[in-house]
C-alpha cells in the first residue's frame, strides 16, 4: 500500500506545482488515495487527452514520441498513450520511466486494449 500512496502523492504534488493546477484532478487523486484499493478503472480515469505540444511544455521534454503524433493520453504516473495518425493507440514501455532494457510497443485500434497492457505490464509493478 505504501507504493500506491507514494505513486498518488507524487502525482498530486506534480499537479500542485504546475503553473495552472487542475483542482478537480487533484481532488480526484486525493479521493483515490483514501481508498483501500486502486483499480485499473481508477487508473484509466486519470487519463487526460492533450496535444503533444502541450504535454511537452507542461510536463517534460519527452523525445520518444512518434514525430507524427499530435495528441496523447496522459495518465497518473506519467504514463502516456500516443494517438497515431492512423487513429490507432500505442503505448511504448520505454516511455514509462521504468528503465526497461528493451522497448516494447503495444498498438491497437482500441484504447482499452492498450490501457490493459499498460496496467498489466507497467503500472501494477509500480504500485504493488
Amino acid at each position: 500500500m505504501n507504493k500506491l500512496k507514494d505513486f498518488l502523492a507524487t502525482e498530486i504534488l506534480m499537479q500542485k506545482l504546475r503553473k495552472n493546477p487542475d483542482k478537480h484532478y487533484i481532488m480526484m487523486m486525493q479521493m483515490m488515495s483514501d481508498k483501500e484499493e486502486f483499480t485499473k478503472d481508477d487508473f484509466v480515469n486519470t487519463g487526460r487527452i492533450m496535444e503533444k505540444s502541450y504535454y511537452l511544455h507542461e510536463f517534460v521534454n519527452h523525445s520518444r514520441f512518434n514525430h507524427e503524433v499530435k495528441d496523447i493520453v496522459r495518465y497518473a504516473g506519467g504514463y502516456c498513450v500516443q494517438i497515431l495518425p492512423s487513429g490507432k493507440f500505442m503505448f511504448d514501455t520505454n516511455d514509462a520511466h521504468e528503465g526497461d532494457e528493451e522497448s516494447t510497443k503495444y498498438t491497437s485500434e482500441k484504447l482499452s486494449d492498450v490501457e490493459n497492457k499498460m496496467w498489466e505490464k507497467q503500472v501494477l509493478k509500480r504500485i504493488k
